[in-house]
Formats: structure tokens, sequence, C-alpha cells
């Protein structure tokens, strides 16, 4: 009987491992916040702040991946420091090292990205809260599978897409306003897509 379970045990690793090599697994991103409406972007720094406590409770450094000309982008960052000081002072805790760099920087899975030498520099894993606008995106009929694109900038374009089209198909959503969704898209990546 013994035996038998553990040729069973046996046969359905070897049938995962088959699957992951022929097939492979590719990160997938993690929804958050769905597609929601933010008057301020303090109320969106918040949100993303309650959602992400315990990951930036724990690091103490984190990096920022914005576009420089953004000035609602730099609004959220700026709340979001100071909700993570004000936290900081409260108990007692050293505060924070921030980096606000360019978004292609701020993503670790570009191999020649800054991160990974801030990462480097300071002997630790440094979290990424990356913002991305959904300007000047195509549109699309149907939600595409971006776990197949290998090259970076496709990737990310094929997110981009898909988040502009599931803020369209999301019911109660008033397209002129200000949304957002925030995924999980690696291990240390986080990104907002804010539609304006």
């Amino acid at each position: 009987m013994l035996k038998k379970i553990l040729i069973g045990i046996f046969v359905l690793s070897s049938l995962s491992t088959y699957f992951v090599i022929r097939y492979g697994l590719r990160p997938k991103s993690i929804s958050i916040i769905r597609p929601s409406e933010f008057e301020t972007p303090e109320k969106l720094a918040l949100y993303i702040y309650r959602q992400m406590y315990q990951v930036l409770g724990e690091s103490a450094v984190i990096a920022f991946g914005t576009d420089s000309a953004s000035i609602y982008q730099k609004a959220v960052v700026q709340a979001l420091i100071k909700m993570l000081d004000d936290d900081a002072k409260e108990k007692g805790r050293l505060t924070k090292v921030y980096f606000q760099i360019s978004i292609h920087d701020a993503y670790h899975k570009y191999p020649e990205s800054l991160i990974h030498e801030l990462e480097r520099q300071k002997k630790t894993v440094i979290p990424s809260l990356i913002f991305e606008d959904l300007k000047d995106v195509q549109k699309i009929s149907q939600l595409r599978d971006c776990s197949q694109d290998l090259h970076f900038q496709v990737w990310i374009e094929c997110l981009k897409e898909n988040k502009l089209r599931q803020m369209y198909i999301a019911k109660k959503i008033n397209l002129k306003k200000t949304i957002a969704v925030f995924d999980r898209v690696s291990e240390s990546d986080w990104v907002s897509f804010l539609k304006f």
C-alpha cells in the first residue's frame, strides 16, 4: 500500500515538473485594488497605504517609480511618504529611506534597472511602488494573456492595455473621474495603473 502511494506521489510530481518545464510558469499580476474611483491623490495614497501596510511597515527602504512630469503621481507619493513617516514617529521607529526613480528603473523584472543597483548598495530587497498612467494606451476589445510576452516593454504595454480594458468593463465606474487599479506584478513590484 505504501509503495502505491509513493509511486502515485512520484508520478504526480513528475507530471507537475513536466508541465512547468513544457509550458512555463510566468508571473501574472495579482489584483490588490480593482478598478476604483479616487477623488484625490491623498485618497488613493491612503488606500494603497492600508493595503500595503505590512509590506511597507517591514521595509526600511522603499522605491517609488514615477513619471517626473506627473503632478498626480508626485502627490500620491508625497502622501504615502507622510503617512509612513507619521507611522514611524508614532511607533518610535527610524524613518525609512525613500527613492523616487523613473518608472522603468523601478521594475525588478527589467535586469538593467536601477532598483538592482540600489538593492546591492543597501544590501536588502527593496519593494517598488510604481505608478503607470494609461494615457496613449491602445484600447483593446478582449483581455490578452501577458504571460507570453517575454520582452519587458511588450509585457508592460500588455498589462496597461488589459488594465484599461478592465476599467471600461467595470460596472459603476465613471470614466470621467480618476480611476486606479493596483496590482502586484512580481515578488517585489506593485503597480498602480492610473486613468485620468
